[in-house]
Order: C-alpha cells, then sequence, then structure tokens
C-alpha cells in the first residue's frame, strides 16, 4: 500500500486547483511521478518510453474529477506500472500548457501536477504494454542529459523542458 506523506491541506489545495482547472479547459488533469529509488548506493529516476509517441519521460496518467490528484496518480502508477508501495514525499510543480509549439505532443489547455514519489521497498514492475513500450531506472544526475538525447525531436522539446523544470526543483541528495 503507497504512503502519501503530502499534508491534506496540500492535497485539498491541488485538488481544487484541478478540478477548476477541468471545468474552465474541459481536460482531465495529468499526474506525474517522479519515481526515485537507491540502488547499489545510487539514487536513480524512473523513465518510461511511451508507445504512442516513442518519447521518454516520467509516468504520467490522466486523473478522474472525483478521485483527488494524488490519488489518481497513484492508480495510474498501479495501473501502468504496477507499482503499489509508493510513498509520494511532496508536490513540486504544477504546469499548464497554454502556448505549445507547432506539431507539439502537449494538448493545449492540460495541467500537469508533478510529484516526486520514493520506491523503499523494491517491486516487480509489469508495464502496461498498451501504453509503455520500455523502462529504464536512469541515475539522478544523467537524467537531464538522458532526456535531451532520447527525445530529439523538436516536438517534444517544451515536454522535455517541462520535465526538466520539476526535476530541478528535486532536492539533490
Amino acid at each position: 500500500m503507497s504512503r502519501i506523506l503530502v499534508s491534506q491541506e496540500i492535497q485539498g489545495a491541488l485538488d481544487e486547483d484541478a478540478l477548476q482547472h477541468h471545468r474552465e479547459k474541459k481536460y482531465r488533469p495529468t499526474g506525474v511521478g517522479m519515481i526515485e529509488r537507491i540502488e547499489n548506493g545510487q539514487r536513480q529516476l524512473l523513465l518510461v518510453q511511451s508507445k504512442k509517441n516513442l518519447g521518454w519521460g516520467f509516468p504520467k496518467g490522466g486523473t478522474g474529477k472525483r478521485e483527488g490528484v494524488v490519488k489518481g496518480t497513484l492508480r495510474e502508477l498501479r495501473e501502468e506500472l504496477g507499482l503499489r508501495k509508493l510513498f509520494v514525499l511532496a508536490h513540486y510543480l504544477t504546469e499548464s500548457v497554454d502556448k505549445p509549439p507547432l506539431k507539439s505532443h502537449f494538448t493545449l489547455g492540460k495541467r500537469l501536477y508533478f510529484f516526486h514519489l520514493q520506491m523503499k521497498v523494491p517491486e516487480v514492475i509489469v508495464l502496461q504494454l498498451d501504453e509503455i513500450l520500455k523502462i529504464e531506472w536512469v541515475t539522478y544526475s544523467d537524467v537531464p542529459e538522458f532526456l535531451v538525447s532520447n527525445n530529439p525531436d523538436e516536438s517534444r522539446r517544451e515536454k522535455v523542458a517541462c520535465m526538466l523544470r520539476a526535476y530541478a526543483k528535486l532536492p539533490t541528495a
């Protein structure tokens, strides 16, 4: 069972923001999981390759209106990766896609909620193959280079920049 360490007050504010945005823009809020583990003394983050557009990024998924952003994010991570024992440590960034570049994979009006999660207990990852092609655990310091080099398509530039803004907010130790 996952544990949520984000305060009820913050969760309530995020849920209200998501609900308001959903009413105005008509898009489901998207929860993004920056999942961390320690392996052989090294901090790593989980990145996934999307089957839809072949791009690499943090695992994510749409959340329902009534389930809440944090719980919806956990549900998506459970469905797409089979992860059930995550610790939700913090919310680090909320970003709206208001001006995507030409031919962007972003949906105009979509709202992204980035969460820092930790996998403290090893789990077997079971991919939802209709959504995710591959996964890669990337050493923390190598994440920016991995995202940039594995997303060369110019239409993904804003998406990578958004992920890097969220990554930059993570604690470095």
